[in-house]
C-alpha cells in the first residue's frame, strides 16, 4: 500500500506521472489523498496497470462516508 498526499504544487504530477511510476513498479494498492477536497481515491492493481477502486469521501458531519469505502478481500 502507498499513500501519497497530494499538495497544490505537485497535484498534477502525482495524478499521472508518480501513479503510472507506482504502477509500473508493481504496487498493489495506491490511495491519492486530498486534504484540500476532503477525500481520498483508492487505486488498486488491475490485469496489467493500477484501476481506480473508488473515493473516499466524508459526509456533512464529518465522519467517512462508509458506502464508497473499499471492501478488505
Amino acid at each position: 500500500l502507498v499513500v501519497e498526499v497530494l499538495s497544490p504544487g505537485t497535484r498534477r504530477l502525482d495524478r499521472s506521472r508518480k501513479r503510472l511510476a507506482y504502477s509500473r513498479a508493481g504496487v498493489q494498492e495506491l490511495w491519492l489523498v486530498d486534504p484540500d477536497a476532503r477525500l481520498a481515491e483508492v487505486w488498486v492493481r488491475g490485469a496489467r496497470s493500477l484501476v481506480r477502486r473508488s473515493s473516499l469521501g466524508e459526509l456533512d458531519a464529518g465522519r467517512p462516508n462508509w458506502r464508497t469505502t473499499p471492501r478488505c478481500e
